[in-house]
């Protein structure tokens, strides 16, 4: 039951949020290329996660400890926030 919940708001999660990718395409007729960037900019993140957190893991927590995984993530995610802070309109 949890997981078709899950499922559901997951689904309007991303149905919302490319409805509002497309209401602030800045050229509808040339969509293609910029909708191409936003593929680019979700998935590139989740294939370079995995590459990065190993070596955090590896190199600064010597395999046990979590804790530079956990510092960069956290880094990461109060960057992302501020940066999107900044957005005031659509050009």
């Amino acid at each position: 039951m949890i997981e078709a919940l899950m499922g559901l708001a997951i689904g309007m999660y991303f149905a919302v949020d490319m409805a509002l990718v497309l209401e602030v395409l800045p050229d509808r007729l040339n969509s293609g290329k910029d909708l191409g960037v936003f593929n680019i900019a979700n998935a590139l993140p989740q294939s370079l996660s995995p590459a990065v957190g190993a070596w955090l893991l590896g190199t600064l927590g010597h395999n046990t400890d979590f804790t530079p995984l956990l510092v960069v993530a956290a880094v990461s995610a109060l960057l992302g926030a501020a940066i999107t802070m900044l957005i005031r309109s659509v050009r």
